[in-house]
């Protein structure tokens, strides 16, 4: 996947929520929001899947450290439609992320490296970010 937005120097930490609003691209197979320190260690990939690595309507959610991924953790709520517009609120715990979905379902995924502040978001695949906010 190619990063579409690049965000740098931020400083995302527990007790705080991200908004991320944008399109999901009308052809895509996939896209990824990664968090983290850098493009070598993310504490959250989180990663709708219309269709890809053998995965349909499933969003999976794994952590990477020194380039290794770690365990998958798939989900099979899936309220994202292509060429539709979508809301995404990360809240961000010392010992989870909660990723709240347009539908109010809520994804959790352990915080694997605890509590350290996030400075890297990267945005991959077929998203179109419209917005990015911390609350």
């Amino acid at each position: 996947m190619t990063s579409n937005v690049l965000i740098q120097n931020m400083a995302f930490k527990p007790g705080q929520v991200m908004k991320i609003k944008g399109t999901v691209a009308e052809e895509t197979c996939s896209f990824a929001f990664n968090l983290g320190k850098d493009s070598q260690e993310y504490s959250l990939h989180f990663n709708p899947r219309f269709n890809e690595h053998g995965d349909s309507q499933t969003i999976v959610c794994n952590s990477m450290s020194d380039g290794v991924w770690g365990e998958e953790h798939r989900d099979s709520e899936f309220p994202f439609e292509l060429g539709k517009e979508t809301k995404v609120y990360i809240t961000y715990q010392n010992d989870a992320f909660e990723i709240k979905l347009t539908n109010d379902h809520v994804v959790k995924f352990p915080n694997r490296y605890g509590n350290q502040t996030l400075n890297h978001l990267a945005v991959d695949g077929g998203f179109k970010m419209i917005s990015f906010k911390v609350l």
